[in-house]
């Protein structure tokens, strides 16, 4: 697992609140350019901000983290529907105009601009792209009834 961020220093005011984990590594002036593969993630490409060096890596898949008042979406390159505000389309269940494309958070535009919500819709994003990924009819809300299903 990676945290990529394009600034030197995370913005947070102990660096010592990430937990450290086998599994995460921190790549600190690095940013994302390119998230590659056919019908699922793949690989990225990235770009280390200092020495312009560009690397690829592989991904089994990729969350966003974008800020600021107007959703940053250029990198879609108009791959999904988009409002006049340039906000990411889904209907209620996260859903883009596009089959397994899902979105939610900030990208969306929602009026409530809360972590809450962001968190909210992320789950049911993620509810959204499991029943896509395994071809379920309906989503699965209750993950203890069995393992076999």
């Amino acid at each position: 697992m990676y945290l990529i961020a394009p600034s030197k220093k995370l913005k947070i005011e102990d660096e010592k609140a990430i937990p450290q984990k086998e599994n995460l590594k921190i790549m600190k002036g690095v940013i994302v350019r390119e998230i590659l593969g056919d019908e699922v993630v793949q690989k990225i490409r990235i770009k280390d901000i200092a020495t312009d060096e560009e690397g690829e890596m592989d991904m089994d898949g990729v969350f966003v983290y974008l800020h600021g008042s107007k959703p940053v979406v250029d990198f879609l390159n108009f791959a999904v529907d988009l409002s006049d505000e340039e906000c990411v389309i889904t209907n209620k269940m996260m859903e883009t105009n596009i089959p397994g494309v899902f979105a939610a958070g900030d990208v969306t535009c929602v009026e409530v601009r809360q972590v809450v919500i962001a968190a909210a819709n992320g789950c049911i994003a993620a509810l959204s792209a499991d029943k896509y990924v395994h071809g379920r009819k309906r989503r699965r809300y209750d993950w203890a009834k069995s393992k076999g299903e």
